[in-house]
């Protein structure tokens, strides 16, 4: 490759945009999700589609997913994660070309084909949204290309990752095998998610769920499984056992709490010194991604169903995904190879500097070597930038409630409590219909 073709694409970066917008309108979008607004986030997000180029389709569509399953408009939902999920495989794989020019520019020139964990977030919300939809068997689709997903991503790494397995993935499998009555892949899903929750105690802070370990009892027990049963059941000391045949008089509600705000993607600079052909030295800007943690004050919520006789059973929620630990651990864990390939760009765009700048000063004199350098160091510090792109409507986590409870008409309330245990909010859910065997679905969202 040339010189003149190498400060061709240093400066072709600034002609195309190669700087991470801020996008002002997300800002408000934010804030009307964060009081309920849904249907005034999703206006102005496709007021400002053109914003999105086609290398920014996946981010568009995944946040304007986001808000119609929180707008409860669950069809839209599902028809642009599954768009964005077509788009992301088909990107998982980069070209060396989009690769080989991103060295140049920065890895905003690529299209985006979202963090590890944003893949297989597309699956589980779009499990969920089949089930409010109740397609059940749609659901159990999407559970099992996060099996699939989760795979390929292992493989990519040669499993050198962290984020290998999802815990709240493979528990909500468990639970959507377990309502259509598929006992073996139910044990198998709640015998992965314990493995997995074991892994997020260590990296991420989460502890596996005292349900999920009765869970697993029940699935155990109900297989016949005595073996297994019994080091579970040695392990896991009191842990209070459901019957295996609980289902069968009684309904489950399922109530997800999506909590706080994802973390977002910033700059983190540093600056480093090339020596110069001949003599000295030139300082050059390199920059990294960095997920800064945003608000979550959530520490738990207690959810309570009232019957029409007065009755009322509660329960109070657990953590079952911590996006936000994840996120950051996900990308610190290859930051090395971030690094690598952002030195790699920065030697690159020194180099080919270095040598017009030479062949200017030979071919023009000291004045034109002078301008072309100076030109060539302004484009490889307009271009080298950090990759901002992330799925911020994202929760930063996620809490699970399991509430048994004979059939019948409830209403529901939930209260939040902050992390000192101190209640914050209480809202009024609705009315809800529990059926014997079957397994009924609530979200909501707090981000303040």
């Amino acid at each position: 490759m040339s010189v003149r073709v190498l400060l061709l694409i240093l400066f072709s970066g600034i002609a195309i945009g190669c700087t991470s917008p801020t996008r002002k309108h997300f800002t408000e979008i934010e804030k009307s999700a964060s009081k309920g607004n849904y249907q005034a986030g999703i206006k102005i997000l496709e007021k400002n589609k053109k914003e999105y180029r086609e290398k920014d389709r996946v981010v568009y569509q995944v946040e304007l997913g986001m808000l119609y399953h929180l707008a409860g408009q669950f069809k839209k939902s599902n028809q642009q994660l599954q768009s964005a999920e077509e788009r992301m495989d088909d990107l998982y794989t980069k070209s060396i070309s989009d690769e080989a020019s991103s060295y140049f520019t920065n890895d905003y020139s690529l299209a985006y084909a979202g963090e590890d964990f944003e893949r297989v977030m597309v699956n589980v919300f779009g499990a969920i949204n089949y089930t409010f939809l109740n397609k059940w068997d749609d659901a159990l689709v999407e559970a099992r290309r996060v099996d699939h997903k989760l795979n390929v991503i292992n493989s990519k790494y040669e499993d050198k990752n962290v984020y290998k397995e999802d815990a709240f993935a493979r528990y909500l499998s468990g639970i959507l095998f377990e309502a259509q009555g598929e006992k073996n892949d139910t044990f198998i899903s709640y015998r992965k998610a314990y493995t997995s929750y074991g892994v997020y105690k260590k990296e991420y802070g989460t502890p596996v769920p005292k349900r999920l370990m009765a869970d697993l009892l029940r699935a155990a027990k109900s297989l016949g499984l005595t073996e297994e049963y019994t080091s579970y059941r040695r392990k896991f000391g009191n842990i209070e056992e459901l019957p295996a045949d609980v289902y069968r008089d009684k309904g489950e509600l399922i109530f997800l709490s999506y909590n706080g705000l994802s973390p977002i993607k910033v700059e983190d600079p540093i600056f480093i010194n090339l020596a110069k052909p001949g003599a000295g030295f030139y300082r050059m800007k390199i920059v990294f991604p960095r997920f800064r943690k945003r608000s979550n004050s959530v520490g738990y919520v207690k959810v309570s169903m009232k019957s029409t006789k007065g009755k009322v059973i509660s329960t109070r929620t657990f953590e079952a995904e911590n996006i936000e630990a994840i996120a950051i651990k996900n990308l610190d864990d290859r930051i090395g190879r971030i690094r690598a390939k952002a030195v790699a760009r920065a030697s690159a765009k020194f180099l080919a500097t270095a040598v017009a700048q030479q062949e200017a000063r030979k071919r023009g004199g000291q004045l034109a070597g002078l301008l072309v350098g100076l030109a060539g160091n302004v484009a490889a510090a307009v271009t080298e930038t950090v990759d901002q792109r992330s799925w911020r409507l994202l929760p930063a986590s996620i809490h699970m409630g399991r509430l048994l409870a004979p059939p019948g008409t409830y209403q529901v309330t939930i209260q939040y409590y902050n992390r000192s245990g101190q209640p914050m909010e209480t809202r009024q859910m609705g009315v809800i219909t529990i059926r014997p065997g079957q397994k009924t679905f609530l979200n909501n969202r707090y981000s303040l």
